[in-house]
């Protein structure tokens, strides 16, 4: 596409396209006359989906771990380009949303309960708490966040109780964040457990 380029001296923008079998590629030619370099600027574009995934790996485990003798603790990794902590917060417990008036107008925000964790049920829950893995990268892992269940009224192992803790609070109207107690908590396990859990 770069074999026969315009001269420089056009004053005019050209654009290229040409079909490729992995996709369009396109590009747009501005001219400036003198230069003797080629700027370009790579295209990033990201839609996540990482919410929708934490909702089905919590639905494609509950049958399995339903009615377990022991408290379930499951371990979720959500890395993804866009992937953040906000996406458990999200689909674990739920989102903070505008409040509008009649005409449209904010009066202030408000806390929407619908996470897998807020919905309304009774009776123990199949998970005790989700440890939440996010960006796990090749050469490190980040210790998770813990996000208990608020129907779970039992005791965890206390390492865990060192992690940072995310709770939904009591009235149900937002998230508490109890920050960790400890950082680099993986490390202690060394490196097979590190490799394990890559």
């Amino acid at each position: 596409m770069l074999a026969s380029l315009p001269s420089p001296e056009r004053e005019e923008s050209q654009s290229l396209s040409r079909e490729l079998p992995s996709g369009t590629i396109e590009m747009w030619l501005h001219p400036k006359p003198g230069a003797r370099g080629v700027g370009i600027e790579p295209p990033i574009s990201v839609i996540g989906n990482t919410e929708p995934r934490i909702r089905r790996a919590l639905g494609r485990k509950h049958s399995q771990l339903r009615g377990a003798d022991a408290p379930v603790v499951l371990a979720i990794n959500a890395s993804g380009i866009s992937s953040t902590s906000e996406d458990f917060d999200h689909a674990l417990f739920g989102r903070s949303a505008l409040a509008l008036d009649e005409q449209r107008m904010v009066e202030g925000t408000k806390f929407v309960a619908d996470g897998e964790f807020a919905k309304l049920r009774t009776g123990a829950p199949t998970y005790a708490a989700v440890l939440a893995f996010d960006n796990v990268e090749l050469w490190g892992i980040p210790d998770p966040i813990l996000y208990r269940h608020p129907r779970f009224v039992g005791r965890l192992p206390q390492i865990l109780g060192d992690l940072e803790q995310r709770n939904l609070d009591a009235s149900g109207t937002g998230i508490e964040v109890r920050p960790a107690q400890r950082s680099a908590m993986l490390e202690s396990f060394g490196t097979g457990a590190r490799g394990y859990l890559r």
